[in-house]
């Protein structure tokens, strides 16, 4: 996917920024060290009630250097379906062996990674023109593009966690996204008070 939350800072050809600072038509480098521009962003808030009604979408708390040293380099919340490069979850030992990637509910370990409880939450996703890697806090993490044609199991959970926290997206088509702005929306449309 994944589901960033403000605070990330993301790789770019400038150095690192925070997600909540890029917008569509930034551009940010892949783990090919190449500048990839960012076709849509878009922001969900989610609060309390629609958190606790939807335990699937807690993120997942990672801290400083849980991977490794400064892997990540600061403390970071993702989402359950994002996935993180093999290259720093070797470090422990919940790689499969055919996977080059594992989601971030998979690292949980109750200590460094955990599961957050938070009131509240803003989830911040960014799209591509396909797949890429880009390295978000020192982590190099997959960004899934629901418009890619691979349906394999990894996808569904991923374009299953998309479609709960941006239903627009469903209907979504590849040239839509490269005219779309930036949005920010409540998960179900106007947030409810607590």
């Amino acid at each position: 996917m994944p589901f960033f939350t403000p605070g990330t800072l993301v790789e770019t050809p400038s150095g690192q920024r925070p997600i909540q600072e890029l917008g569509t038509g930034d551009v940010v480098l892949n783990k090919k060290g190449v500048a990839v521009q960012i076709r849509w962003k878009s922001s969900a808030m989610l609060n309390f009630h629609e958190l606790y009604g939807n335990r699937h979408l807690l993120p997942v708390f990672i801290q400083k250097s849980a991977l490794g040293r400064n892997l990540p380099e600061r403390d970071m919340a993702v989402s359950q379906n994002t996935w993180l490069d093999a290259e720093c979850c070797q470090r422990v030992g919940v790689l499969m062996m055919d996977e080059d990637r594992v989601p971030a509910k998979k690292l949980l370990d109750g200590h460094g990674i955990r599961r957050a409880d938070p009131d509240a939450l803003s989830y911040i996703h960014i799209h591509f023109d396909r797949h890429e890697i880009i390295k978000a806090n020192g982590l190099w993490v997959e960004c899934y593009s629901p418009l890619d044609s691979d349906n394999g199991v990894r996808r569904n959970a991923q374009r299953t966690e998309l479609y709960a926290v941006f239903p627009e997206m469903r209907d979504k088509k590849a040239d839509t996204f490269s005219r779309k702005p930036v949005v920010i929306r409540s998960f179900w449309g106007k947030l409810k008070a607590i």
